[in-house]
């Protein structure tokens, strides 16, 4: 599960993109020119990956950590670009050669590639669902390195080529990517930015009028308020007791409490709502309201969820969650269809490429064969480094999955050619919509290998883990080189980053991920992964048939997935005004398998993002996503700080 504008996954909000001006491409020869610099200085350093890694590695922790409670995981390139320049700003006057927007296009290529693991490789999904089977499968240490292994990398060769037709022929927007690109700019135009023509030369009067050190400050107060809160939930809070404060119960509807419908104390949960936007965190309250308000007490009252409320098997938590799922299906595979209409009827259209032409508009000696392509040749990465790579890593995912789970290597490999096949339409979703349909490709391979192994649990859990770890392996890259398309970054280089984060994040994902098994138990109280239960749950769907569902969630699921299918085309053919006012399926579905604790904090913050938005435009646009991140990443480091203690106690 994980989209671009929503919990399970993400790949980043509707706010990340929505305040931020397009950024347009320049001539190549109109390149950043630093005072005292080479613009084509050393841009993959030593001090680039380690800051890199230092940021995805706090990234990976806290996608881990808020990933197993409630699915939501963040791409973090803004963030790591903006933790990235805060790390170097105090030495900015020592450095030399100075650190420049060029190094920082690494940095958050580096952090996105080792911060995303968590939902890329399965580990907040299909491996506590293959530990939900009965008989559990269950990976010691060892076998999850290899299974990381096997998940990292085809998605980042297959990329490679990808970047030609998506970002040099087509131009797709890539909003995070282009969103990246800007915030870098703009942070480093305080070194001397110039630039020579074009659409920057506006950039200082857009500059903010703020004080310099301003979102440093904003940034070290919500990172602070974030943490300390967190802290005194863990030390000063009743033990055995939820973090929450009742609400409902003050104002004499204490019903409502029964079913959570509480304030939980987690400030990371308020900045998570300020960056998925009001339409994001509506949404999910929709779907809160259909579930927690309607279906799971309406279940109850009939006596078709007997057991405990929020019991997964024979609660109203379980019952909801098959209305869920079929909501969450129907809407991302009809997304996921109508991308595949899109394309095809696009490809029957092509728009007359021109040569590259000086100023003078007589035209220019290409820098490559390839008319279309920029970045000098020795910036690319060659044809054969991607080839031989691809199959590299499809061997590899044979090699390891085939006998790990006693499995047909031509099922792997049909996996794996599977998950390229469609990562080549969820990368080009990403880089119209912002939404990468991770979770509508997982569940498309389910289907294939419902017919394919018929009635192999692991064997559809596996090829859903492989379509969602290559579209999202591939579209984290290719959100990358938008974003160093945009700055004359080099295209080779990042795909080095990209490297490194991704076979490091290997290493730092599996070690988080056992910390938190040991120290809390997964699935547990505090770590429910409800991710895991939606795949679970599809995969014996797919087994089973519908004799999987019980009996009196049949009409419910069906008029879920019309309803997902419906909210799917309307967003697709209405204009874009009113579609906004639309609901989002995958965000409603969401909604409805998270108990509502979780759900009222992101709505609070969505509703203060757009009343900072209305009342105070100029200091929203600079200070809102650094609030945001601050509050999100001071929980995120808290709970490594909580995690070790606790493994220290144990």
């Amino acid at each position: 599960m994980g989209e671009g504008r929503s919990l399970v996954g993400n790949k980043n909000s509707d706010s990340e993109s929505d305040d931020v001006e397009a950024v347009e491409e320049r001539p190549w020869r109109q390149l950043l020119w630093h005072k005292g610099r080479d613009p084509a200085g050393p841009q993959l350093t030593v001090r680039a990956v380690f800051v890199g890694l230092t940021v995805g590695v706090l990234l990976c922790f806290t996608n881990m950590y808020f990933g197993l409670q409630t699915g939501w995981v963040t791409m973090g390139s803004i963030q790591c670009a903006l933790l990235g320049y805060g790390m170097f700003r105090p030495f900015k006057a020592s450095l030399m050669p100075p650190f420049g927007p060029l190094e920082n296009v690494v940095v958050q290529t580096v952090g996105v590639a080792t911060a995303t693991l968590p939902l890329a490789g399965g580990f907040i999904g299909i491996l506590p669902a293959l530990g939900m089977l009965n008989p559990p499968v269950v990976l010691s240490v060892g076998e999850q390195l290899a299974w990381g292994a096997a998940l990292t990398y085809f998605g980042i060769f297959f990329a490679v080529p990808l970047r030609r037709q998506t970002i040099l022929v087509e131009k797709l927007a890539f909003p995070s990517g282009t969103a990246t690109a800007k915030l870098i700019d703009t942070l480093h135009g305080g070194d001397g930015l110039n630039v020579a023509g074009g659409a920057y030369d506006t950039l200082e009067a857009r500059r903010p009028t703020l004080p310099s050190d301003s979102p440093w400050r904003a940034l070290g107060l919500s990172f602070a308020l974030s943490s300390g809160l967190a802290a005194y939930v863990s030390f000063g809070w009743p033990a055995g007791t939820e973090a929450t404060l009742p609400i409902f119960t003050w104002l004499g509807y204490p019903h409502a409490t029964t079913w959570r419908w509480t304030l939980r104390l987690q400030l990371a949960l308020v900045g998570q709502g300020m960056i998925m936007g009001p339409r994001s965190a509506l949404s999910l309250l929709v779907g809160a309201v259909i579930a927690w308000g309607v279906l799971g007490p309406y279940a109850r009252a009939n006596k078709w969820a007997p057991g405990p409320i929020f019991d997964i098997e024979h609660g109203a938590q379980g019952w909801v969650l098959w209305v869920s799922i079929a909501l969450m299906v129907a809407e991302s595979l009809a997304a996921f269809l109508l991308v595949v209409v899109s394309q095809a009827l696009s490809s029957l259209v092509r728009r007359p490429t021109t040569a590259p032409t000086n100023e003078g508009g007589t035209a220019a000696a290409p820098l490559n064969p390839d008319p279309l392509e920029v970045a000098p040749p020795n910036q690319l990465v060659p044809t054969s480094w991607w080839a031989c790579g691809l199959v590299a890593a499809l061997a590899l995912c044979v090699g390891i999955l085939s006998p790990m789970f006693h499995l047909p290597p031509g099922q792997i490999l049909l996996a794996g050619l599977l998950a390229c096949l469609v990562a080549i339409l969820a990368v080009r979703a990403l880089g119209q919509t912002d939404l990468n349909p991770v979770s509508g490709v997982g569940k498309l391979s389910q289907i294939v290998f419902a017919l394919v192994a018929p009635g192999h649990v692991v064997a559809n859990l596996v090829a859903g883990a492989l379509a969602e770890a290559g579209a999202m392996q591939a579209g984290d890259l290719l959100q990358d080189l938008k974003a160093g398309h945009l700055l004359k970054a080099n295209p080779r280089a990042q795909f080095y980053g990209q490297l490194i984060g991704a076979t490091a994040s290997v290493f730092v994902t599996v070690g988080a991920y056992n910390l938190y098994q040991r120290a809390y138990g997964v699935p547990s109280a505090q770590f429910k992964a409800p991710v895991a239960s939606v795949w679970l749950k599809m995969a014996l769907l797919m087994q089973q048939g519908l004799g999987a569902l019980p009996p009196s969630t049949l009409v419910y699921a069906k008029g879920a997935a019309a309803t997902g299918v419906a909210l799917s085309l309307l967003e697709a053919t209405l204009p874009h005004a009113l579609s906004q006012l639309l609901p989002q399926g995958m965000s409603v579905g969401v909604g409805m398998y998270l108990t509502p604790d979780f759900t009222v904090p992101r709505v609070l913050g969505a509703l203060l993002e757009l009343a900072w938005r209305r009342c105070y435009p100029d200091s929203h646009k600079h200070l809102m996503l650094v609030v945001a991140s601050g509050l999100v990443l001071g929980e995120g480091l808290w709970s490594i700080v909580a995690l070790v203690l606790k493994n220290i106690w144990l």
